[in-house]
């Protein structure tokens, strides 16, 4: 809120307020905080990014891959007289991805002439290069660095996620034993007041004394405020109970309705 805002109270009365859906179970209320604390979120981060640290620190580990294709028409096929030769002649070469042929007419030693005609040539290469420093030692130890900081960083997590599990049960136990407080401290209530009756009965027969009716007086007064210091300490459990599942805000501490799992 405002801090240039000025608030004033509402209601002088105490009341029981409930903001908090008493049919949600505890394990709905553990949800809930595990989906919205903060903590837990930036935790949860921190060791999602230790894990992927182990996956940087193995990759100079592995090989470097890679491949080559070449399609050149290059090479020749031989005809002599128009009938098709059994060999080949290659008269293209490869040099620095570079290539030459030549094609042609020329006389062999019968006399007849040789034809040529150039072919296609393809050429696939796959290469793996491996540099491994220190025989793998330093990349080695780098990679069982990165699995003991994964390894603290879930266990800073575990631990986190453990306290908000503490924070969340004992804010609701805090509230059931506010809930009981109400109920035994109304019934003192109830029975101080009729204490309080009869010592003025019995003051008004002439059997009691004004002592009796002070006395009574006072246990009255006591037991409201008992039942007071009860009711403002189910309020104030019910806002710890909202602040440790990570759902405090103004609009919840004000809400006219309970939140219950629709709003979850």
């Amino acid at each position: 809120l405002d801090t240039d805002a000025d608030l004033s109270v509402q209601d002088r009365t105490i009341a029981k307020v409930r903001l908090v859906d008493e049919n949600l179970k505890i394990g709905d209320l553990l949800q809930v905080a595990v989906d919205h604390r903060p903590e837990l979120k930036k935790y949860e981060q921190m060791r999602l990014a230790a894990k992927d640290a182990i996956r940087v620190a193995f990759a100079p580990l592995l090989p470097q891959v890679f491949g080559t294709a070449v399609a050149a028409t290059t090479g020749a096929r031989v005809a002599r007289g128009g009938v098709t030769g059994q060999s080949a002649v290659t008269t293209g070469a490869f040099s620095a991805g570079a290539f030459s042929t030549s094609s042609g007419a020329s006389t062999g030693p019968s006399g007849r002439d040789k034809r040529f005609s150039l072919a296609e040539v393809f050429q696939l290469g796959i290469g793996i290069q491996w540099t491994l420093g220190g025989l793998g030692t330093t990349e080695a130890s780098k990679v069982q660095v990165a699995k003991w900081e994964a390894r603290k960083a879930q266990l800073e997590f575990a631990r986190e996620l453990t306290k908000v599990y503490k924070e969340v049960r004992d804010a609701y136990l805090d509230v059931i034993d506010a809930e009981n407080l109400i109920a035994e401290t109304t019934d003192a209530v109830n029975s101080s007041r009729e204490q309080l009756e009869v010592a003025n009965i019995r003051l008004e027969e002439g059997v009691g004394t004004d002592l009796d009716v002070i006395d009574a007086q006072r246990d009255y007064t006591q037991a409201l405020i008992d039942k007071a210091s009860a009711i403002i300490k189910f309020d104030v459990g019910e806002a710890n109970l909202l602040r440790a599942m990570g759902r405090i805000t103004s609009d919840n501490l004000t809400a006219v309705r309970p939140l219950g799992k629709s709003q979850l």
